[in-house]
């Protein structure tokens, strides 16, 4: 699986944030994102994952425009834990893991037994 944007650019208003952005990211590698505050790692995290989108350019999963995947297809692909949430009652890491799953299961759904043996797996 690949995911890579070409010339992306993204502002806040009149307030640009990125800029002609291009970059690849392999299957099988690690990535850091690095800058100061406020520079725009969450903002390009977030357009990276189609929860914004881009004035220009194009992000790519698999060769495909994110902008032509429906929600459900890019949760199988992408997943993106924010820095910080607000939540007012503790979780399980295998819980919080089975919620990347979300996009596997049915609508109504419960999680199956190859739900929970796939994050066993990845624990």
């Amino acid at each position: 699986m690949t995911i890579g944007c070409e010339n992306i650019s993204f502002s806040y208003g009149e307030k640009l944030v990125l800029d002609d952005i291009s970059i690849q990211f392999e299957k099988g590698y690690l990535y850091g994102v690095l800058g100061p505050n406020g520079s725009g790692k969450t903002t390009f995290l977030k357009v990276l994952n189609g929860v914004l989108k881009s004035k220009y350019g194009k992000v790519k999963v698999d060769d495909k425009n994110i902008k032509k995947l429906t929600t459900r297809e890019i949760a199988k692909k992408i997943a993106m834990v924010p820095q910080s949430t607000l939540i007012n009652f503790d979780f399980f890491v295998k819980d919080i893991v089975m919620m990347g799953r979300y996009a596997h299961v049915g609508r109504f759904s419960r999680e199956s037994n190859e739900d929970r043996k796939i994050v066993n797996e990845i624990l």
